[in-house]
């Protein structure tokens, strides 16, 4: 198998090294959106995003790498495929959705790719985890990643309250039909606030909470 060989730097390292600003920052996360997109056309859900397997090359392009445990979802193709079994947990915990780290299969589709998206834009944006997980036991971190809420993005930093806390926010809802359907939805609200229109993200009323 020949493979291309990409050289960069890790997506979080690259934006820290490179000083970017919040736009640009969002117009890298618009550009991830945009290749996970490209996999889940074609029926791939990765399962483990997270910077560490987000590369940006010499000419700033976004790289999407590692796709070790990505899940076809095609019913045929996976009856063929080594299937993931029930109780199984795949993933890099701080990025996995709650229906992905209770560790049922058949729950796990291109929202929790979505979810893993608003935890990397979280970290990108505000420089810390939504649910920093690392130190805690497994089921702890089952836990806090079902049950906890992540600090509002406009608590973190000011510059992100309103329209980039909504959207992240709606990307890290804990029930998958509430967050985007998919990535193109998260990067096209994203455009829209870079374009300085109206997003589709709102606050989450108090009812809802």
């Amino acid at each position: 198998i020949a493979m291309e060989l990409v050289r960069g730097r890790r997506l979080d390292r690259y934006a820290r090294e490179e000083a970017l600003d919040v736009r640009a920052r969002i117009e890298l996360l618009v550009e991830l959106c945009e290749a996970v997109q490209g996999a889940h056309a074609r029926g791939i859900v990765h399962r483990d995003l997270k910077p560490e397997n987000v590369l940006v090359d010499g000419s700033g392009r976004i790289k999407v790498l590692d796709f070790g445990i990505a899940r076809i979802t095609d019913a045929d193709v996976t009856r063929l495929s080594a299937a993931t079994r029930a109780g199984e947990i795949l993933g890099t915990l701080p990025y996995m959705s709650p229906e992905q780290v209770r560790g049922d299969p058949s729950a796990v589709d291109a929202r929790a790719d979505v979810y893993a998206l608003g935890a990397i834009a979280y970290q990108l944006l505000a420089g810390a985890l939504p649910l920093d997980v690392r130190d805690v036991s497994l089921a702890e971190a089952a836990r806090v990643i079902t049950d906890d809420e992540p600090a509002p993005l406009g608590t973190v930093d000011t510059r992100l309250a309103g329209d980039v806390e909504w959207i992240v926010a709606r990307a890290l809802e804990k029930d998958p039909a509430h967050r985007y359907a998919a990535a193109e939805a998260l990067g096209e609200d994203l455009r829209r606030h870079l374009r300085h229109e109206t997003v589709l993200a709102r606050r989450p009323s108090r009812t809802h909470r």
